[in-house]
C-alpha cells in the first residue's frame, strides 16, 4: 500500500505573487503583438501593470482586483475612437486579456 503525500496548496496570495510577473509579461507581449493604436496600448498597460503591483493591496480582496482591472480595460478601450468604429483589433485584444485574466483568476483561486 502506497501512501501520497500531497503538496501543501499555496494560498491564492502566494500563487497570485508567484504567477504575476510572468502572467504581465504575456499579457505586454500579446498588446504590443496587436494592432492597435499605440496609445491605448499605453492605457491598457497601464490598467494590467495596477493588477500586477498594486493587485494584493489597492483591492480589498483579489476578485476585487481582477473585476476592477477587467473594468478598467473594458472603460478603456470602450472610450477609444477605434472601439467606436468598431475596430475588431480592440475588441479582439478586450477579450484576449478578459479571457486571459479570468483563467489566471481560476488557477490562483483552484
Amino acid at each position: 500500500m502506497s501512501i501520497e503525500h500531497e503538496r501543501p496548496q499555496l494560498p491564492p496570495a502566494e500563487k497570485f505573487k508567484a504567477g504575476i510577473t510572468a502572467r504581465f509579461d504575456l499579457w505586454s507581449s500579446i498588446i504590443d503583438d496587436s494592432e492597435v493604436a499605440h496609445d491605448m496600448k499605453d492605457k491598457i498597460i497601464k490598467s494590467l501593470a495596477k493588477l500586477k503591483d498594486d493587485g494584493l493591496t489597492r483591492w480589498s480582496s483579489l476578485d476585487d482586483a481582477f473585476y476592477g482591472t477587467i473594468s478598467s480595460l473594458a472603460t478603456s478601450t470602450e472610450s477609444c475612437e477605434s472601439w467606436k468604429k468598431k475596430d475588431k483589433a480592440v475588441a479582439v485584444l478586450f477579450k484576449t486579456l478578459r479571457d486571459d485574466l479570468w483563467d489566471f483568476h481560476r488557477e490562483i483561486t483552484s
